[in-house]
């Protein structure tokens, strides 16, 4: 099941973000055991779903323990209100292989497709999420640049792929 994260998912949101960081190093700018402010994400998992939205894939057996994220905040600015940042896609071990990432995203394309005036979806990547890359390219986005070292994690350099989807 797909569901929009709202304030009371706080905790669980949270505890899957530090998984993923745990989980992934080489995939976020966070790193494990790094805090996640609770006031400024429960005001964001408020906001309103047009303008910013945390998705969650739950297995049907647990609607309320979420295993797979996927961010979407459209820009603010008015010249840049056509455009929205894809986020933090990312899915537990044990949801892994059964489509989670996929069906997150395509969820998530719809959904901007739904809002007035947004035309075009961008997201950054590590060159290492090579399974996050080829869902990206499997779903239409466009890779337009790549920032070479953009992060490290100890001496491991990531290099910063970006790409773009037009609605």
């Amino acid at each position: 099941m797909i569901r929009t994260l709202r304030p009371a998912d706080f905790a669980a949101f949270r505890d899957l973000r530090h998984a993923a960081f745990r989980l992934s190093p080489l995939s976020f700018d966070n790193v494990e055991g790094e805090a996640i402010d609770e006031e400024y994400w429960t005001a964001y998992l408020g906001a309103d779903p047009a303008e910013k939205a945390i998705f969650a894939w739950c297995p049907d057996e647990h609607p309320d323990r979420p295993a797979a994220l996927c961010g979407y905040e459209r820009f603010t600015k008015p010249k840049r209100r056509h455009r929205a940042l894809v986020w933090t896609v990312f899915v537990a071990p044990e949801a892994r292989g059964r489509g989670v990432a996929t069906a997150l995203l395509d969820h998530l394309i719809a959904h901007a497709g739904e809002q007035e005036g947004l035309e075009r979806l961008v997201l950054s990547a590590s060159h290492h999420s090579t399974g996050a890359l080829a869902l990206y390219r499997r779903r239409g986005f466009r890779e337009f640049g790549r920032e070479p070292g953009a992060a490290r994690t100890g001496e491991v350099a990531m290099d910063e792929i970006h790409m773009y989807l037009d609605l």
